[in-house]
Order: structure tokens, then sequence, then C-alpha cells
């Protein structure tokens, strides 16, 4: 039986600030302060527990030797150790990598969260308010919206298709007063875990991309653009873009820690020789950009 690491055990040997219960955690999650957003002090970062990953609500996924190097200040051989040093076999990780793999085959469906149906009052206006259609984004991108009760409540919910699939979904409060602005699909429910795909590849056409942060950036340039589910991205995203696409435009956000992302992204694409070009907002965010100016340069950069 393989040990699975403790994410607990590991950040109070160390002294470092965690919380698994309360308003600041969900079940199956140990939370703690992300010490790769800098200027944040939420506590945005978290260990998933099964799956054996971390995962930050503003800045993404990251692979447990990734978190622990960046937070003990530790080689990569170092960060090994301490993963199976903090270990416990109170599960089989072949068991869970059995149940994982299963996801993937194609008769396993997909399922909205409870109490999902169509956009409501609240989430129209809440889109309204931020210069977006609410009909055609429901009927483009196959939206749906969450009542008052649930893991998922107060959210709209975008589904996430690979291969004309759904395999994922994640949910945006429209509150603006939740822990969680973004909240993914739990990764026991996934049939492929978000980060390992890109939101929009679907629709794209002739091998040219847009690539942004999030689905509101998709959303505002439309078909032709894809997300990375925040400014990390995964080797399967990288994978992707090597395999679908020729020409990729990176538009993140404005900001420096965004914008270094976007270079390490594009040198890396470059040096597997696609064609890149970077792009930066003036201000802000993609998605904040006026209507007339999103498809202006959607067109040009697309063509369609």
């Amino acid at each position: 039986m393989e040990k699975i690491f403790d994410p607990k055990q590991f950040l109070d040997q160390f002294g470092i600030p965690n919380t698994d219960r309360g308003k600041h955690a969900r079940a199956g999650w140990v939370q703690i302060k992300c010490p790769f957003c800098t200027g944040h002090e939420g506590w945005h970062g978290g260990f998933n527990i099964q799956g054996e990953y971390y995962n930050c609500w503003r800045c993404g996924w990251r692979s447990l030797p990734d978190i622990i190097m960046r937070l003990l200040e530790c080689n990569y051989p170092a960060a090994k150790t301490y993963i199976n040093k903090y270990g416990n076999t109170l599960l089989d990780k072949r068991d869970i990598d059995k149940n994982q793999l299963s996801r993937s085959y194609p008769y396993i469906d997909m399922s909205f969260p409870p109490d999902s149906r169509q956009l409501s009052v609240s989430h129209r206006k809440y889109l309204r308010k931020r210069n977006f259609d609410p009909d055609k984004l429901e009927q483009e991108w196959k939206l749906k919206g969450t009542g008052n009760v649930g893991d998922y409540k107060f959210r709209i919910i975008a589904p996430i298709f690979l291969n004309q699939k759904m395999v994922s979904f994640q949910g945006r409060d429209i509150t603006d007063k939740q822990f969680a602005k973004y909240q993914a699909c739990e990764r026991k429910d996934e049939i492929v875990h978000h980060k390992h795909t890109l939101y929009g590849i679907d629709k794209i056409r002739n091998r040219v991309a847009i690539v942004v942060e999030g689905v509101f950036d998709v959303w505002k340039f439309g078909p032709g653009t894809v997300g990375t589910f925040g400014i990390e991205f995964t080797n399967s995203q990288v994978r992707i873009m090597i395999e679908k696409l020729d020409k990729v435009f990176i538009f993140y956000d404005a900001e420096d820690q965004a914008q270094r992302q976007a270079d390490k992204l594009g040198m890396l694409i470059d040096g597997l020789g696609k064609d890149v070009e970077l792009l930066t907002p003036d201000f802000g965010d993609p998605a904040d950009l006026p209507n007339k100016e999103a498809k202006e340069l959607r067109k040009e950069l697309l063509n369609y």
C-alpha cells in the first residue's frame, strides 16, 4: 500500500498557518495563504487531500513538489523527501489512481451541481453589470445558474467541454461575498481535471487561438479563445496547445505576476516550434474591454 501525502501533518510540523474547517475551508481540503500570490492575504491556497495536488483559487494548480519547494525554499529532491515522509496509509493510492483513470472512459456522464437551472434574474443582472449579454452567453456556452442552497450556491456554472463532452465545470460567485470567487468542480466528480484541458478548446478554428486566463475573458472574445483557468498553466494544457494550435496569441491580465506567466508560457510554446505573440491590455483584465474593442481585436487576430 502506497502512502498518501498528509498536508495537515506537514503544515503543522513546519508551523505554516492552515485550516481545514470553518468558513475558509471545504471538505477534503486544507487551506493556506498562497505563497505564490504576492500582495494577497486571503486563504486562497488549498491542498486536496485525496487528489494529492495544490490549487489556488486565484493563481491556479500546482504540483506537490512545486508548492513544497516554495513554502520551504528547498530543492526538488528535498521536496520529494518531505512528500514521502509526511504520508499515511489510511488510503491506498493505487485504488485512487484506478478510480481517477476510470473517469476518462467516454461512457461516464458528467452532471451539473444540484439546484442548477436556467439563468435567473440575479444571474442575468450580474452578467449585464459586467457588460455581457446573458442570452447570448447562455446559448453559446451552455451556462446554468444555482440558487441559494448547496456547495455551489449563488453561482453561474460554466460547463467545460472536451471533444464535445462535458468533463468538468467551474462556478463564479454572483454575490462577490463568498470565500472563493471561482469554485471548480470537485476532483472526484470530474471526468477530466479542469487544469488538464482548456476552456473553449472545442470552438477553435484554423489552428489559431487567443489564450486568456479565465472564463470571462473567453466570453469577452468568443469562440476561438481558450482559457487556462488562472495564470498558472499545466504541462497538459501546453500539450493541447501544441497539438491543436499553430498560432497562439497570449492575452493575460496586465498585472506583473500575470505578465511574467505570459512570458513564461510564450517562451515555452515558442521553444516547441509554434508561432506566438504576447498581447498586453492597457488596463487590468481583458474581460473589461469594451465589447466593440474586443470584437475588433478578435476579428483582427482570428480573421472571423
